[in-house]
């Protein structure tokens, strides 16, 4: 009797380590789409996973503009990600750093950056995985 307990807790602890230790499917095309009184802005990730890092690119549109960013230096951790985004604003070369959760088909960022008409900002977006 003791055996069967020892063999179906070591069972269940490898299970739990599978589980645990299983990659995050980050790869693929996630979007949002912010309203505001003044506009609409939406978002496309595309990310390219390659192990536990990844690249890929952001493209922002509202109705003046669109722009299309470069992600460098993603790191995958558990269900957290980090990551940069090289993206012109107004013209000018931009970066951000940003960070995340991801939770099924859904992720929470923070993105921080230098905004040349606003200076120091910080946002939080909600994206989910484009079905």
């Amino acid at each position: 009797m003791f055996k069967k307990r020892i063999y179906a807790l070591l069972l269940m602890t490898l299970l739990f380590t599978v589980v645990v230790a299983m990659p995050i499917d980050l790869s693929g095309q996630w979007q949002a789409k912010v309203e505001t009184p003044q506009d609409t802005v939406s978002y496309v990730f595309n990310f390219d996973v390659k192990g536990d890092s990844f690249t890929g690119t952001v493209k922002i549109t509202n109705k003046k503009e669109e722009a299309t960013g470069q992600i460098t230096d993603g790191k995958i951790d558990g269900n957290k990600i980090v990551f940069t985004v090289h993206i012109p604003i107004d013209g000018a070369p931009g970066t951000a750093s940003a960070s995340g959760i991801l939770s099924g088909d859904q992720m929470k960022l923070t993105i921080e950056g230098e905004d040349p008409h606003d200076g120091h900002r910080k946002m939080e977006l909600t994206i989910e995985r484009a079905r």
